[in-house]
């Protein structure tokens, strides 16, 4: 096996010298070969840089929640808008009422401490095609004119992206979502609900997603619903509620960005962006809950007594 000498002094099997691309004694290395030996050089640095930095990456964690549906109240199971591939698993939604401490991630496996209280107005829709938007989508909570508020509760301290699914079995009414942490003043996004999004998720029209939310030590994320009245449907007073999605973005709990005070659940701010009717629909949505709450302590005061329904 023929031999070569390297710069160092040391030989070498020539096959080697030449596929390690070292420098030859007395032989000048191609230029071609050189810039390649370079180059791989620079490859497997970067390979290694990244997998150092892949080996202390968290991965998201998510949680869904979806309103029950099907024959026995079946939950759905298959993916979202928020693309999590492989997982799965959706925990249902209790109507007037908190899920129990046995919440799971999308894995289906891992526990998670979330859990959400939900202040039902009433339900409707038949289940879809498991594994599909109209499965997820159908049934859903809806307001009835009154402003409903939910509650995501235990939540670890962090920022997070919520997707907040609002659409009808007619694809013809739209929801407006508010959102607020103890960090962050509310936040306000809706749905036009149009007939094509019962079946194909798109953003806008049957989900909408609020960025960044940051949750701080108490564990909070409050969102609530009501109807919007700028679709299709004219003097639309319905808002709906499907299922949510919450992704963690990271632990960090600094609000970054330009946001106003927080005043607190019982304040609303408008501005010059929102239409008549949807200022109207959100104050007659709080007169609604106010007058129904009043309804039910003087039930209450009477022994005996059943609340009227509205």
């Amino acid at each position: 096996m023929p031999l070569m000498k390297v710069r160092d002094g040391r030989f070498f099997p020539a096959s080697v010298v030449r596929k390690a691309g070292f420098a030859v004694q007395g032989h000048r290395q191609p230029r071609g070969l050189a810039e390649h030996s370079r180059a791989q050089r620079r490859l497997l640095v970067l390979a290694a840089a990244l997998l150092g930095l892949n080996g202390e990456s968290i991965q998201a964690q998510v949680i869904n929640f979806d309103v029950p549906g099907g024959a026995g109240a079946v939950n759905y199971s298959g993916q979202g808008a928020y693309p999590d591939p492989g997982k799965n698993y959706w925990n249902p939604v209790v109507g007037g009422g908190t899920t129990g401490a046995t919440n799971r991630l999308s894995d289906g496996v891992t526990p998670s401490p979330i859990t959400l209280t939900s202040q039902m107005g009433g339900t409707f829709g038949s289940q879809g095609a498991q594994g599909t938007p109209a499965g997820l989508q159908q049934p859903y909570q809806y307001n009835n004119v009154a402003l409903r508020t939910d509650t995501l509760n235990h939540v670890p301290a962090g920022t997070y992206n919520l997707y907040l699914y609002g659409i009808n079995n007619t694809g013809t009414r739209g929801t407006i979502f508010t959102v607020s942490t103890s960090l962050m003043p509310p936040v306000m996004q809706r749905t036009v609900n149009t007939p094509a999004s019962l079946t194909t998720f798109s953003q806008g029209a049957d989900y909408v997603v609020f960025s960044n939310v940051v949750v701080g030590a108490d564990g909070t994320l409050t969102f609530t619903f009501v109807g919007n009245p700028d679709v299709t449907l004219s003097g639309n007073t319905e808002g709906d509620l499907n299922a949510l999605q919450l992704v963690q973005v990271s632990t960090n709990t600094a609000v970054s960005g330009s946001v106003g005070p927080n005043f607190g659940p019982n304040v609303m701010v408008f501005d010059p962006s929102m239409s008549s009717a949807t200022i109207q629909n959100l104050v007659s949505g709080v007169f609604a809950r106010r007058d129904a709450q009043r309804g039910l302590l003087h039930a209450r005061a009477r022994p005996g007594a059943i609340p009227r329904r509205r």
